[in-house]
């Protein structure tokens, strides 16, 4: 898989990774934070995703999981983000689910369903 570790754009923007991954180029953010993320960090990440290419998606790993508003506000008209918790990347760690298979179930709970925060203990066999 073609990426790149933690990176600064020009204009001083923290972009915490990127991933290409099916033709889609993905930043990351990592949040290891008490509690759930809230509405204005989404906020924050999807600004850095819309000022890039059309092309571009977002992955949001956050340790704690993420706040319910903020999950329905960023699943609506056109979702760029994908939600991966600190669950989820326990899993893929544990090798319980390969990334690549990850990815896949998120983008398609995306894709069909408009489900930006598939919990992956949802296609663990």
């Amino acid at each position: 898989m073609d990426y790149s570790k933690s990176y600064k754009t020009p204009d001083g923007e923290q972009i915490d990774g990127h991933f290409k991954y099916e033709k889609f180029d993905y930043l990351v953010e990592c949040k290891w934070e008490d509690g759930f993320i809230k509405q204005k960090d989404l906020s924050i990440f999807d600004g850095k995703i819309r000022g890039k290419a059309q092309s571009t998606r977002g992955l949001f790993l956050a340790a704690n999981g993420f706040d319910e508003n903020a999950i329905q506000k960023f699943s609506g008209d056109s979702p760029r983000i994908i939600l991966m918790t600190g669950d989820d990347l326990a899993m893929i760690l544990n090798g319980q689910v390969l990334f690549y298979d990850a990815m896949k179930a998120k983008v398609e709970a995306i894709v069909r369903h408009g489900n930006i925060n598939l919990p992956l203990r949802n296609i663990a066999t």
